[in-house]
């Protein structure tokens, strides 16, 4: 298990409510393709989000360790996996706005994991437009 902490003190109230948003989007998402949220705690000054430990560290890690590219399969194994867990997020009326590299978690156990706070409802989404 992993703790992200974040500082209330240094967020607006924009960004504490993304905040929260993510929170309330990491408890509706059941998927073996996304990071599993495993409890948060708030305090007066802080948010503590325990997520799944990914002992493979992400993707960017694993490309920059490597001295030869990824293989075909490789590349195959993990956009599978991937997009599995983009379509949970999408039957939980989740997007995933930020996917990246460093956003794509490895764990040697469970394989690969989506993560990060760029998660938004539909609902939110066609607000924004």
């Amino acid at each position: 298990m992993v703790c992200k902490l974040i500082d209330k003190k240094n967020l607006s109230e924009n960004a504490e409510r993304n905040v929260e948003k993510e929170i309330l989007n990491l408890e509706m998402i059941q998927s073996k393709g996304v990071i599993n949220l495993i409890e948060t705690i708030k305090t007066k000054n802080f948010y503590y989000i325990f997520i799944e430990y990914c002992n493979g560290g992400d993707l960017s890690m694993l490309l920059k360790s490597r001295e030869a590219p990824l293989s075909e399969e490789e590349c195959r194994l993990i956009f599978a996996k991937l997009a599995h867990g983009l379509k949970d997020m999408h039957d939980s009326c989740i997007v995933h706005r930020d996917i990246k590299l460093s956003n794509i978690m490895i764990n040697f156990n469970r394989s690969i994991l989506l993560q990060d706070g760029s998660l938004i409802t539909l609902e939110d989404l066609v607000h924004l437009s």
